[in-house]
């Protein structure tokens, strides 16, 4: 049976992060990235969805304060998974 794990404060887990604007992959290096894909439709703005991966909530929130800081709006966040226990 796969091993569980509830999120938690420190646990690491992978993000989806949906940003009005368009981004381009050197955004990577400031919200730990693992993709960056811009979807557009016409008469609508740009939307930047970027899958991050953070080691704890507070590495998430430093993200979300660096976009909050660059004046682009977030148009949602979702965790789409936790990083697995490990066996010591």
């Amino acid at each position: 049976m796969p091993a569980t794990k509830k999120l938690t404060l420190a646990s690491s887990a992978r993000y989806e992060l949906r940003i009005q604007g368009a981004l381009d992959d050197s955004w990577k290096e400031y919200l730990n990235a693992v993709t960056i894909e811009v979807q557009s439709q016409p008469d609508e703005a740009p939307v930047t969805i970027a899958t991050c991966e953070f080691i704890d909530q507070a590495e998430l929130a430093g993200a979300l304060s660096y976009v909050y800081s660059m004046g682009l709006p977030l148009l949602s966040v979702a965790c789409i998974g936790i990083e697995p226990d490990v066996p010591a």
